[in-house]
């Protein structure tokens, strides 16, 4: 990873992370192509994160919202855990990203989960902040793993 910045040819010590989550039937690809998250954020030296939902549909939907039944609900996928296995893999292979800069941005479903990652006592502490995009809190799960600390979300 290479600082893109013109005002300095050096290498960074650390790179920022954001996860930018598709939308319900959308695709990583595509969400990549559209979302000029690329270009933006990665002239500037962020590590981006587009992953792929589960399922025909690709929906980015596990306890996201009340009434969801996708393949990730209906098969219990735990798409937090899986946001959490991301950042162990991304630690190990990449040592120089920023543990403390992680980020979460989203469309629609993908916007959803960002809330999710946001009340999930295990994936906020490690989610610096979130940018939902089209996209709203809907929980009613009380049985979710809540985050009980004020935050700045």
């Amino acid at each position: 990873l290479q600082n893109n910045n013109n005002n300095s040819n050096n290498y960074r010590t650390s790179y920022p992370v954001v996860f930018a989550w598709h939308g319900g039937g959308g695709r990583a690809r595509q969400y990549s192509q559209h979302s000029h998250l690329i270009e933006t954020l990665g002239q500037e030296g962020f590590c981006i994160v587009f992953p792929n939902g589960t399922g025909k549909l690709n929906f980015n939907c596990h306890h996201v919202a009340p009434g969801c039944f996708s393949h990730a609900a209906k098969n219990n996928v735990d798409d937090v855990g899986f946001a959490i296995e991301i950042i162990n893999q991304l630690k190990n292979l990449l040592p120089d990203i920023s543990e403390n800069n992680i980020f979460s941005t989203g469309f629609s479903n993908g916007a959803m989960m960002c809330y999710r990652l946001a009340i999930d006592k295990n994936a906020s502490a490690l989610f610096k902040g979130i940018a939902p995009i089209a996209g709203h809190i809907c929980y009613q799960d009380t049985s979710l793993n809540h985050n009980q600390h004020e935050g700045t979300w």
